[in-house]
């Protein structure tokens, strides 16, 4: 955990922080159109993929993007999702790149094994 005054600075420039997160009884029961929706509207201007987990033997998937407006970051979307549950985090605002990981950390999207990752940067 890092302190009070880190922890300040990085949420300083952060106006929203939503989190969307959907359960289901039974496998597949939202169709990955639902998803695809999601992420055609950050193929928008700016936005940028920067990372993607895929668990074949599990079906879950992690995506994350970016949104840089004149080099600043002023977004950052999250999409998970596996066969009975997805969750989508959006945060709205500027921050520091560089507080990417300890956001992640917080998120808990850490310590990813038998997975397929792939840096888009």
């Amino acid at each position: 955990m890092f302190g009070k005054v880190r922890t300040k600075r990085m949420l300083a420039g952060i106006k929203s922080i939503e989190v969307r997160s959907y359960q289901f009884a039974s496998d597949n029961a939202y169709s990955t159109s639902d998803i695809d929706s999601v992420r055609s509207q950050l193929a928008g201007p700016g936005w940028s993929q920067i990372i993607q987990v895929h668990h074949r033997e599990k079906s879950e998937n992690v995506d994350m993007y970016v949104l840089i407006e004149n080099n600043v970051t002023k977004g950052f979307a999250l999409i998970a999702s596996e066969p009975r549950e997805f969750t989508i985090i959006n945060i709205v605002g500027s921050f520091r790149v560089e507080d990417l990981p300890k956001l992640e950390s917080h998120l808990h999207f850490h310590g990813v094994t038998d997975s397929t990752v792939k840096l888009l940067m």
